[in-house]
């Protein structure tokens, strides 16, 4: 036990590193500016399950219903003139992005000093977004639709539509889906 403390308190060598404070500084930072400020302006209702690591930009521009799940590392942002709404009984697979304004890619001006455009994204209720989608500005997925894992989502999705890819692309439905679960489960008693 002694040894393990004296092991840790060589640690103490790196708060005199060249480098520390500043990269102590920008970790605090980003948790008050990503986490801490968009939180405490982010309309909250009531059996919602956000991840503490989801990141909001401009979080009082989004809108999340009741008993929706958005798991870790998912980032939401939203800009001043779009909104993102997310509805009931939804939810989000670990490292999604959703975003409401995108740069435009007008030829010989920097990307970053391009103007924004920005179109609200609507996910409709009882909708399941798998890991690691991308959903860009002006996307509406209709009611109990399903994006696959890893879909980048350009264009709207209908409702119970079955959707993956890059760029994301009908599938199948989601009666089809689970009128194959039927079948793969009487073959099995079978």
């Amino acid at each position: 036990m002694i040894g393990g403390l004296l092991r840790r308190a060589a640690y103490a060598r790196f708060l005199f590193a060249p480098g520390f404070w500043r990269w102590l500084v920008a970790r605090v930072d980003f948790l008050v500016v990503d986490q801490i400020i968009p939180w405490t302006k982010l309309p909250r209702r009531f059996k919602t399950t956000i991840h503490p690591s989801v990141t909001f930009r401009k979080a009082e521009n989004i809108e999340i219903g009741a008993h929706v799940r958005i798991q870790p590392f998912c980032a939401l942002w939203a800009s001043p003139n779009a909104k993102i709404i997310v509805g009931q009984y939804s939810g989000i697979g670990p490292g999604t992005v959703i975003f409401s304004s995108n740069h435009q890619f007008v030829p010989g001006i920097p990307y970053h000093k391009q103007p924004w455009t920005e179109k609200t994204v609507t996910i409709g209720p009882d909708v399941w977004v798998g890991a690691r989608c991308v959903i860009l500005p002006g996307v509406t997925i209709g009611e109990g639709a399903v994006v696959a894992a890893g879909s980048v989502v350009t264009k709207d999705v209908p409702a119970g539509a079955v959707v993956g890819g890059v760029p994301a692309r009908i599938i199948k439905t989601r009666e089809d889906a689970e009128a194959e679960m039927r079948l793969a489960a009487e073959r099995a008693h079978s």
